[in-house]
């Protein structure tokens, strides 16, 4: 997306802040977008967060978001979801589904 972005002028006084994991930079598309960001003189910062949101943030957040689906991902309970959230849509990891 970098050349669209550069050709609309949307990188003028860009800055990427990075809030994963600091080992995902080491190699793959990580370490692409860090080597992009730094050809462009894009400043790269890393700002580490916790990883995992409580049940109560979850809930605010979908409440706020008032999805028309749920899915849960990157989560080892997704079967629990339907108990705790409305209109929960569990899927299989790597399954493709239209909307």
């Amino acid at each position: 997306m970098f050349k669209d972005l550069e050709r609309t002028g949307a990188l003028a006084g860009a800055r990427v802040i990075w809030s994963q994991w600091e080992g995902y930079l080491a190699e793959g598309s990580g370490a692409n977008l860090k080597a992009d960001c730094e050809a462009r003189r894009i400043p790269f910062e890393i700002i580490h967060t916790s990883g995992h949101a409580s049940v109560a943030d979850l809930k605010r957040l979908a409440a706020a978001v008032s999805p028309k689906a749920l899915v849960p991902i990157h989560t080892f309970e997704a079967e629990q979801f339907p108990a705790l959230f409305e209109n929960v849509v569990l899927r299989r990891d790597g399954k493709w589904w239209k909307a």
